[in-house]
This record gives structure tokens, C-alpha cells and sequence, in this order.
């Protein structure tokens, strides 16, 4: 198995893997060595439940019982009491809107006894084989006029049962449309096991074995059409002998019969877990795993005994390397040690290499580096995977566009973009944590500002909720401000106060942002106005916040107010799509998944939000912030 996972140069995490296992549980059912059963800690849930006492409590526990439908016969034949009476009592958005009346929710017998059947049924042990794809399938089906039913089976054990109840219409059909019908509905229930394999399938309708049978109607005409791509061999068989098929729709059943207790033993590993560990003194499991693949390696020499096994793990001991930053020394020792680039440090060039003539010699911080057009540091093979990392994490996870923009600003590696490109797709945070893309449709032209410092943006981002693994809770809210031309950002997070108040008799104290028009002033005047050139007009939303008081310091430095309208939202568009990106940084950052949240984590998220998004290309305006 190991082998086939290096053939396919897959990789295993082997924190979260398990080998040398008895069984293994896997989506509500244990997976052994001689089949498929449903987990005895489901199963006793089932059981637990009692009768329901309305529609939607009936449909839960239907719910559950179809999860494990593969594994019971006759299953279709004991809900169908149970199911009639949803469709008699229940209502669906179609009788809704259609105020369709419904019978009252009634409970009788029938359905009592139908309830307790099926309970018994799922406390029998019940165990599937595994399909063997080099023998074919053996399928035995049958139909009665309430239901169909089939079981697959190899080497006279079974892989899985089938049974659907008829509707209405269908209850209407010839014998031979019914038999066909049950053959059908298995092929197609079980298409991902008998698609382009070798199937037998056995019937007691001998009328199914006559060439002409797609004549009699257009239905079975399309049946028979179906059934030449899977290409069964049908085979007739006397109703006396096909006993599965035909118990799965006619057969009573007793519920008091074959009745078992379910197994509730104590799971424990019989087996090591191999490569759990990771940190293993003398090696012994290692050695005596990958000696078992690969026997002809020296038991002297555990290192080389697992060098064959141990690349198809991933976060083993030794595979996590610390993300840091490349300096420039660091950069000019691997270009003398690069098998390309080494070449150009010496006095005379040789004759058999390449000369690439943008590549030249130039003093960077004191030392001799080798550069692509006098101005990108040429980063050799050795380094560009740490690099990549620790830029892509630094500055927040950024794209392909701004994070390849980003380092060719300074840095140059042949296909640099095709390796930016595949470094950020196979990035799973920023896989889950981003959103997708709205193409919107033609959007009016706009006049861009060209003048920096002459206009400013200002929004307000939040409130944001960052929930501990403690169970600590804590909103955020912040004023962000940029000028469009020079992209230069600033945030900065609003206050909060607390306030008493009086709800259902008893006196609690509410947290509420101060995001008051004298505050939004205040910050905007020690954040921007003290610390940049004066702007001369000013944009933004016309909410209460930007009223009044911040009207006010607006006139005293005779800056012009741009509000935007709700018909157009598009005129602070560069300090919205900011808030994107800051939206995809936080939920790449895993803020949400710390152990505790405190006003500290809020404040360094702020101060590396706000240095990440001035720190990388602007692809918006073509430049760097």
C-alpha cells in the first residue's frame, strides 16, 4: 500500500493516520477485514429513540434509518407504514403553497408495530462482504405488487441489499415491467459497484429472456436500452430457488426471531500507531515497518532502512523546517554554491556556459550579489521555496497577482510565476479561508486620481466576532482611512464602552462601540490629518457617524466632503476592496481558531493587517503601497 502511495507520489499525514488495524470506523460504519457493519454506538442511538409525536420528529428518525439502508433486507416493506404516514400527515412546500389540507398527525398500532420492526431489524449483527472486482457480480432480483427487492452477492455472501417501494402508478405495471423494473432500479442504486463489471443477474420472470420483450412498450423499450450498458448476463431461475430475492418482497417477518444483542465492547488498538510518535529514540518501529516492503534493504542502517518509506509521510519529525526570512548574505552564499550561477563570480567565464548578459555583479549591503537587470537580487533554486513561504505567510496570504508583482519587485527566478501560482493554489488556508470572485457586469467609468495626498478615503470595517477555543468572545471595530493615489493604509480600532441597562428586571452591562461623530473625528485627526499632508476633499459614506462633529473638523481645515449616495456605492470602490482583502486575511489568519481571545491578538492582528496590505503590489493602481 505504501508503494502505491509513492508510484502515485502521494503523501500521508501521519499524524492522522493508523496502521496495523482490526477495524476501523469510517462515516457511521466500522470497515474489518471480512466486511462492512454499522457502529454499535449509531445503532444504540437508534434504539434509544422513542415513538415520535409528530411529522418532523417521524421524518428524523426516518432520516437516520435510510442512512444505513444498504444493510437490511426488506427495509422498504417494513417503513412503508411509517412513510404513508408522513405523506398523509406532513405537509411540503408544494401543499403549502397549494394550501393543501392534510390529515391529522395519528398514531395507531400499525405504526407502532412498523416502529418496533424496524428497530429489531437494525438490532440484528449485520455484516457486509467487501466486492472482489475480478469475479463478477451476482444479482438475484424479484418483484411483488407492493415492492421491489434484489441482493448482490459474491461467493455466497451478500454486498448489499435493495428494496423500494411502488408507487402508485407503478403498481399499475404488467408482471414483466415490474420484474424488469426490480432489475433496473438495482443497476442504478449500485452503479458505482457493477458499472463495467461482469454481471449475472438472476430473475424468476422467464419472459425476461425473449429477445423481443423491449417491443412491448415505449418503457420498456427505454429499460432495455439501459440495461446494454451495463451488459448483465440474465439468467432464469426458478421462483423455489431464488429464496433472498423473493424475501425481500413477500416474506412476513418476525421480529422475534434471530434477535441478537448488540456488541458493546471496548475498542482498543491491538497494534502500534505507526509514525504517531515522532519523536522515537532507537527507531524500532520504523525499521521493522519498512523492512517489511523492502526487505532487501540493510537492517544495519535504519536511516536507510526508511529513507524508501518515509517520503510518502508528511509532518513527520524533521518535515515542519521554521519559515524565516532570506538576507542577503544568505542569498550570495547559495549563488556561489548554485551549479548555474556560480560561473558568474569567477574572473573568466566558461566557454561551455551560457552567458545570460542581464545578469551582472552589484554591492548590496556590503556584499557582492548577483543581479537581473542591475535592480532584482537573483534568488538560486535552493532558496526560492523559503522564500515563497515566508512571503506568502508574512504578508497575510496574498494572491498570485499581488505576491508575484511583490517579488519581482526586488527578486527574479526563471518561472517565477508559474511557481507563485502553484505555491498559492495548493495553500489550503487560503483555499478555505477566501472568497470567489463576482464578475460584475459593465460599470461606469470613473475618473482616477492622480495627485497624491489630494484625496482621502474613510470607512469603517465591522464589527467582527473572534470566538476562543476557551469559550471567550470578543468584537472588534475599526476606522480605516487610504489615499487612492499612493495606496498608503491605515487602521485603526474604535473604542468601546459600557453601558448599564435594565432587561426583564435585572440590571446587565452592554458593551457598545463608541463610533460617535466626535470619536470618528477624533481618530481621523490623530491617525491621518496630524501625520500626513492636509488632503483637499474627503470621501465618504453618509452615515450619522460622519456628521456633526466630524462635519466640523472637515470646515476648520477647509477640507471639501464628498459623501457617497446609496445609488453609488462604486466612489469609495478602492477602500471597499481593502476590506476585502482584510476579510480574506482574517480568515486565513485562523483568528477565529485561537485558544483565547483578547483585546492583545486583536491589536497584532491590526498592526500585521495594516503592514501586509501596505507592503504589497497595488494591482488596482500598477504600483507598490
Amino acid at each position: 500500500m505504501l508503494i502505491r502511495l509513492q508510484n502515485a507520489n502521494l503523501k500521508v499525514n501521519a499524524a492522522k493516520s493508523s496502521f496495523c488495524m482490526d477495524k476501523v470506523e469510517y462515516l457511521g460504519y466500522i470497515l474489518t477485514r471480512n466486511g462492512i457493519k454499522p457502529m454499535p454506538e449509531k445503532i444504540s442511538a437508534i434504539l434509544a429513540i422513542e415513538a415520535p409525536r409528530n411529522v418532523k420528529e417521524l421524518r428524523r428518525f426516518l432520516g437516520m434509518v435510510q442512512y444505513y439502508r444498504d444493510l437490511w433486507e426488506r427495509r422498504s416493506e417494513h417503513l412503508a407504514p411509517l412513510t404513508d404516514l408522513v405523506g398523509e400527515c406532513g405537509h411540503t412546500k408544494e401543499t403549502r403553497r397549494c394550501k393543501t389540507k392534510k390529515k391529522p398527525w395519528h398514531w395507531n398500532d400499525m405504526h407502532q408495530k412498523a416502529f418496533d420492526i424496524i428497530k429489531h431489524t437494525m438490532a440484528c449483527d449485520v455484516s457486509l462482504a467487501y466486492p472482489n472486482y475480478s469475479i463478477p457480480f451476482e444479482v438475484y432480483t424479484d418483484a411483488s405488487s407492493r415492492q421491489l427487492g434484489a441482493v448482490i452477492v459474491q461467493n455466497n455472501r451478500p454486498l448489499a441489499y435493495f428494496s423500494r417501494k411502488l408507487s402508485e402508478t407503478q403498481r399499475k405495471y404488467s408482471v414483466t415491467e415490474l420484474e424488469l423494473l426490480s432489475i433496473v432500479e438495482t443497476l442504478k442504486e449500485f452503479k458505482g459497484i457493477l458499472w463495467g463489471q461482469r454481471i449475472k443477474v438472476y430473475t424468476d420472470h422467464k419472459n425476461l429472456m425473449q429477445e423481443c420483450l423491449g417491443l412491448t412498450s415505449n418503457r420498456v423499450y427505454r429499460w432495455r436500452l439501459l440495461l446494454e450498458e451495463y451488459g448483465p448476463e440474465i439468467t432464469y431461475i426458478k421462483g423455489i430457488d431464488n429464496t433472498l430475492a423473493d424475501a425481500l418482497s413477500r416474506l412476513e417477518y418476525d421480529p422475534n426471531k434471530n434477535l441478537k444483542r448488540l456488541d458493546h465492547h471496548t475498542r482498543f488498538c491491538h497494534m502500534v500507531t505507526l509514525l504517531n510518535h515522532r519523536r522515537s529514540k532507537h527507531g524500532g518501529v520504523k525499521r521493522s515497518f519498512a523492512t517489511m516492503h523492502n526487505p532487501k534493504s540493510s537492517s544495519d542502517d535504519p536511516n536507510t532502512i526508511c529513507e524508501a518509506t518515509l517520503d510518502i509521510f508528511a509532518n513527520v519529525e524533521g518535515s515542519e523546517q521554521e519559515i524565516y526570512p532570506v538576507t542577503v548574505a544568505e542569498i550570495a552564499q547559495e549563488q556561489r554554491r548554485d551549479r548555474l550561477l556560480k560561473a558568474y563570480f569567477k574572473k573568466k567565464f566558461p566557454k561551455r556556459e551560457k552567458v545570460n548578459r542581464k545578469f551582472s555583479i552589484k554591492v548590496i549591503d556590503e556584499v557582492e550579489i548577483l543581479v537581473y537587470k542591475n535592480t532584482q537580487m537573483v534568488i538560486p533554486k535552493s532558496l526560492r521555496s523559503n522564500i515563497l513561504d515566508w512571503y506568502h505567510h508574512y504578508l497575510m496570504h496574498p494572491g498570485k497577482t499581488r505576491l508575484e508583482r511583490t517579488l519581482k519587485k526586488s527578486m527574479y527566478w526563471k518561472h517565477m510565476q508559474q511557481e507563485v501560482e502553484k505555491h498559492v493554489k495548493s495553500c489550503k488556508q487560503c483555499q478555505l479561508g477566501k472568497k470567489r470572485k463576482v464578475q460584475y457586469g459593465k460599470l461606469p467609468v470613473k475618473i482616477a486620481v492622480t495627485t497624491p495626498w489630494r484625496c482621502v478615503q474613510v470607512d469603517l470595517i465591522g464589527p467582527y466576532t473572534i470566538h476562543g477555543n476557551d469559550g471567550t468572545v470578543l468584537d472588534f471595530m475599526c476606522l480605516t482611512m487610504i489615499d487612492p493615489v499612493t495606496s498608503w493604509f491605515e487602521i485603526v480600532e474604535l473604542p468601546t464602552n459600557s453601558i448599564k441597562c435594565i432587561r426583564k428586571g435585572k440590571e446587565i452591562i452592554e458593551i457598545k462601540f463608541d463610533k460617535s461623530s466626535a470619536q470618528i473625528s477624533r481618530l481621523f485627526n490623530r491617525q491621518w490629518l496630524s501625520r500626513y499632508p492636509r488632503p483637499k476633499y474627503i470621501v465618504f459614506d453618509n452615515g450619522s457617524k460622519f456628521k456633526l462633529h466630524f462635519n466640523k473638523l472637515c470646515e476648520t481645515y477647509n477640507i471639501k466632503q464628498k459623501p457617497t449616495t446609496v445609488k453609488n456605492p462604486q466612489a469609495n470602490s478602492v477602500l471597499e476592496c481593502i476590506h476585502g482583502v482584510l476579510g480574506n486575511i482574517m480568515q486565513t489568519s485562523d483568528l477565529d481558531k485561537s485558544d483565547t481571545a483578547d483585546e492583545a491578538m486583536v491589536t497584532e492582528f491590526i498592526t500585521n493587517a495594516s503592514w501586509a496590505v501596505c507592503s504589497t503590489y497595488h494591482i488596482s493602481i500598477s504600483l507598490p503601497s
